[in-house]
């Protein structure tokens, strides 16, 4: 019995200090990418998008370990977490860094109504909730991590652009406990 209370105190304590440990490079990350202290404009392009997968990685860990980490689950995590910033190439009828990230606010593509068209869209077509599942809360991890910056369309076709960060940083602990019990009942 205390061997068991043992292997379960120190779970609880590493998942703590794996989500301090997250929570502190998620910070850390996005203080530097509104400062760029230092480098180009594209290397923080690019950062930006290590730390979108970053957190969708996170948010969906719990599903991806109940999953036996299945390759083709952590590749819809890393193209949904950061693949929907391709719209911007799309907007800006370029490919060119600075005018993807210089435009009036971000696509339509970058709202909770697009997360979960696509989501339903998959679900139709592989009829697999788990995938589904993923690319909703990828895609929409994405979305508030966005709008905690403005210029989002996060509830399109409502005239909602930004969510304060507070509310960011809440809603991806919320998704990654949420992942948990979704791996804990369905999986």
């Amino acid at each position: 019995m205390r061997s068991n209370l043992d292997y379960n105190n120190f779970k609880l304590i590493s998942e703590i200090f794996w989500v301090f440990l997250f929570y502190s490079y998620l910070i850390g990350s996005d203080l530097l990418i509104k400062q760029k202290p230092f480098a180009t404009r594209n290397f923080w392009a690019i950062y930006d998008v290590v730390v979108h997968a970053s957190v969708g990685m996170f948010v969906l860990y719990p599903i991806l370990e109940a999953k036996k980490f299945n390759i083709f689950y952590v590749v819809a995590v890393v193209i949904f977490s950061t693949l929907i910033d391709f719209d911007h190439a799309i907007a800006a009828h370029s490919l060119s860094i600075r005018k993807m990230i210089t435009l009036d606010h971000r696509p339509l593509t970058h709202s909770l109504l697009f997360s979960l068209v696509i989501s339903l869209f998959f679900f139709k077509i592989f009829n697999d909730i788990v995938l589904a599942y993923i690319i909703f809360i990828a895609l929409t991890s994405h979305i508030i991590r966005d709008a905690s910056g403005g210029l989002t369309p996060i509830l399109w076709p409502m005239d909602v652009f930004k969510v304060p960060y507070w509310l960011y940083y809440c809603t991806i602990l919320f998704f990654y406990e949420f992942s948990r019990l979704f791996a804990s009942k369905f999986l």
